[in-house]
């Protein structure tokens, strides 16, 4: 409360009154917040941390899941002892985060084999080029289940003509491999063990599916289904990618926002008696999308905020927030808090507590929520991919204009008759995204690569970020203007990092990143056993996160076969590349790498035309360390480059030929005599021919078969430089 103005003569400030009791009651009630709010926030906070330094030891989360129970048998007797709960409660919630943080995933490539499975289907579809089915309740054939999520998507290269059973158990037979995610069999048969009828539910998804893909296009269709079913399985690779580049995948799952529109559309539908139906039809949406966790704790929302209306109890969209999460963790089976976890709580925990005031105009208001939902995720999406997406801030308001759309049309195909006219209705909406996606293609930040930044620097450009927009901060510009300068700091983030050499586990491939104070150098970027996709985003990305080196502009090619070269067309997609070529039997001095040394050289074979005889290898030098990095070379070219490069000794030399070739290879080690090898082996190579030469001269040997290889430069000079061990 304050005196106006008027009444002071003009006096240029006003002057502030003591707060009467009922006042200070009023902003106390106003400042506390329920337990589990405190506790959601905290167990957020240290997923997301374990998400960023990587999953704890099985110990540790063992202990998480002893700390939790002691803490809540605690809390609950904390009325006899007389003391407080909530830090209780706040270990536990910490505790819990331990326990479910994510295990990390074994990205061992296991070589296709024969098998004999038995399982339950689940879908089934025929289309033009291959026919595809997902099975359940897969076991072998001593009755063992196959993985503890028994779940296979199975495809064959010509399509058939058989309609099984939804439902049904069949014995199948064919070749299962496994690429680190998830098992796939390929060219399977299959034979009836048991007939079967599917639960009524899976039998109403399958019906909407077929629906969808009989009455709309490939594209819309796959949209549609992702939007109903939540299923992106059929999504095209080009949209899902472009979807990816600025931000938006989130429009693509089945979340709060959808749910949200949902109801807003039930409601002006449905007035008078028939608003009764506006719970149960949200409740079949949830089973019809598959009752996810990420559907259920929208419909949670939903239902808390209509029971807190209904008795006329005005509840914070920040008690909703926390209440949902009491519900997910108690009620919902125990599951990993990933990346989509963290960020849908941190993203939905900052549009509430930073959402615009009323009065404000309604663009305003958009763009507000769409900064801090940002805001929100930057930081914990940075620190898995290394990556920023600050083009979702103007998109994902333009495209949530567009998503109600979609989902009335792909509601309405569903309808008979109805199928032409909503896929020229959605080809429309799809016209509107690309013409604003084409506008953009060669827009930069999309993404922004920054994995030479600590995400911490992010974590505190978030906190700052909402604190210039936040409606309860003073009306003081200077101070905003000194906390947008902090935000703008912690943004471009200052870089320390050491110089070093990774080689990166691929399988049967080859990706070597050479970091130096402010450039990175790639040789070659290629698997035969992993897609683009995963090369870069999966391995390349969070290799150069975890040593926070700087992205590579330049590259060097060993050769041009698949499996070292196929990442480089995606990686082109993200950043501009410039290659380094070297004319056979020359050699060049690679620039702006300091403080590394770096000489490529340009080979040749005794025969012309043979690609893995040509192409470059690197002799690299820092201070007193030297490698010597091979590509496929094998017989006359490495005769030739004994003879080219500086005798040794040096100190690390990559085998080439992912150790499967000695031709040669025995006169370049007399020549550099290294005091350790590296390989880059998939399962598949072993056992390496290599491995007995090596063993002869008394190198020892290290493969990426658990992990990247790494070195790093020392600290000081004239120390020995410090190899890092397998997948550390």
């Amino acid at each position: 409360m304050r005196l106006d103005n008027r009444l002071l003569g003009g006096a240029s400030k006003a002057v502030p009154l003591r707060k009467s009791t009922a006042e200070r009651t009023s902003t106390k009630q106003r400042l506390s917040l329920p337990s589990a709010v405190w506790c959601a926030a905290v167990h957020v906070c240290v997923s997301g941390l374990l998400l960023s330094t990587g999953p704890p030891p099985l110990w540790l989360a063992q202990t998480g899941t002893w700390l939790a129970v002691g803490c809540c048998l605690l809390a609950l007797a904390h009325r006899w002892f007389l003391y407080p709960a909530l830090p209780l409660l706040l270990l536990a919630a910490a505790g819990l985060a331990l326990q479910r943080a994510p295990r990390p995933q074994s990205l061992t490539l296991q070589e296709a084999r024969p098998v004999q499975l038995s399982g339950r289907l689940r879908e089934w579809h025929v289309q033009e080029d291959q026919t595809w089915a997902l099975f359940d309740q897969l076991s072998k054939d001593d009755g063992t289940p196959l993985a503890a999520k028994s779940s296979c998507l199975l495809a064959v290269r010509e399509t058939t003509s058989v309609n099984p059973s939804i439902g049904s158990s069949f014995r199948l037979k064919g070749r299962l491999s496994h690429n680190g995610q998830s098992f796939r069999l390929e060219a399977f048969t299959l034979s009836v063990q048991q007939d079967g009828r599917a639960p009524p539910l899976l039998q109403m998804r399958n019906a909407v599916r077929s629906r969808l893909e009989k009455a709309l296009s490939l594209q819309e269709s796959g949209l549609a289904i992702a939007l109903l079913l939540g299923e992106r399985r059929e999504i095209t690779p080009a949209l899902q990618d472009t979807y990816r580049r600025f931000g938006l995948v989130h429009l693509l799952a089945v979340s709060g926002m959808h749910f949200w529109l949902w109801d807003r559309l039930l409601r002006r539908l449905l007035r008078g008696p028939c608003a009764y139906l506006r719970l149960p039809i949200l409740l079949f949406a949830a089973l019809l999308a598959g009752t996810s966790a990420s559907v259920m704790r929208a419909l949670w929302v939903v239902v808390l905020r209509d029971v807190a209306a209904r008795f006329t109890r005005p509840v914070r969209g920040i008690h909703l927030w926390g209440a949902a999460w009491s519900m997910e963790m108690f009620l919902l089976p125990a599951s990993p808090c990933g990346l989509g976890f963290i960020l849908s709580y941190a993203a939905t925990g900052f549009l509430i507590l930073g959402s615009a005031p009323a009065g404000r105009p309604l663009w305003i208001k958009t763009m507000q929520a769409s900064w801090v939902a940002f805001l929100g995720s930057m930081p914990f999406l940075h620190s898995v991919q290394g990556t920023l997406e600050p083009w979702s801030i103007p998109l994902s308001p333009l495209m949530g204009l567009l998503l109600p759309l979609r989902l009335c049309g792909a509601l309405f195909s569903l309808i008979p008759g109805m199928g032409k006219l909503m896929d020229w209705f959605l080809r429309g909406v799809s016209e509107i995204e690309w013409l604003a996606f084409s506008l953009l293609e060669s827009a930069r930040w999309s993404p922004w690569l920054t994995p030479q930044v600590h995400s911490g620097w992010y974590f505190l450009a978030a906190v700052l970020g909402f604190l210039v927009v936040h409606p309860k901060l003073p009306r003081q510009w200077h101070l905003r203007k000194i906390i947008g300068a902090a935000f703008l700091f912690c943004l471009l983030g200052p870089t320390t990092h050491r110089a070093g050499i990774s080689v990166l586990p691929l399988g049967h491939g080859l990706g070597v990143v050479i970091a130096g104070e402010q450039n990175s150098l790639s040789f070659d970027l290629g698997s035969g056993e992993r897609a683009p996709r995963d090369l870069v985003e999966r391995i390349l990305f969070p290799e150069l996160l975890h040593r926070h080196w700087r992205v590579p502009h330049r590259m060097v090619q060993s050769h041009g076969d698949r499996d070292h070269v196929n990442g480089y067309p995606f990686l082109r997609q993200r950043l501009d590349l410039e290659e380094i070529r070297v004319a056979a039997g020359e050699s060049m001095v690679i620039d702006a790498m300091q403080p590394w040394h770096i000489i490529a050289y340009g080979c040749s074979g005794a025969l012309r035309g043979v690609s893995n005889d040509e192409g470059h290898i690197l002799d690299l030098r820092l201070g007193d360390f030297r490698a010597v990095l091979l590509g496929d070379q094998t017989g006359a070219s490495l005769h030739d480059l004994a003879a080219r490069l500086d005798p040794g000794p040096i100190d690390l030399i990559l085998v080439p030929h992912h150790g499967l070739t000695t031709d040669g290879f025995a006169a370049l080690l007399l020549h550099l005599q290294p005091k350790r090898a590296w390989s880059s082996s998939g399962p598949k190579n072993f056992p390496l021919p290599v491995a007995p030469l090596l063993e002869h001269f008394a190198v020892p040997l290290q493969t990426t078969l658990h992990g990247a290889l790494r070195w790093s430069e020392p600290d000081e000079p004239g120390e020995p430089g410090e190899p890092g061990e397998p997948g550390e």
